[in-house]
């Protein structure tokens, strides 16, 4: 069970990511949550599959949400 709820907290806080940067309107630079919520058995597969594959979830999601604030500050 304690795997479980580490599992949830952290797949929480990927999903609030892309809330934590700036807001937008632009449908172009919500490609964490469209990845997310267009597969989200995938999503919660991977997430619960391995400790290696939550980390490489995190990482691509956190990475994703870093390079749309990157192109967010440059618009």
């Amino acid at each position: 069970m304690p795997r479980l709820t580490h599992t949830l907290l952290i797949v929480s806080g990927i999903l609030i990511l892309p809330l934590s940067g700036c807001v937008t309107n632009n449908p172009r630079h919500d490609n964490v949550n469209r990845l997310i919520n267009n597969h989200a058995q995938g999503f919660e597969d991977a997430t619960l599959a391995s400790p290696q594959a939550e980390g490489f979830v995190r990482d691509a999601l956190e990475t994703i949400a870093n390079l749309e604030g990157e192109l967010i500050r440059r618009e």
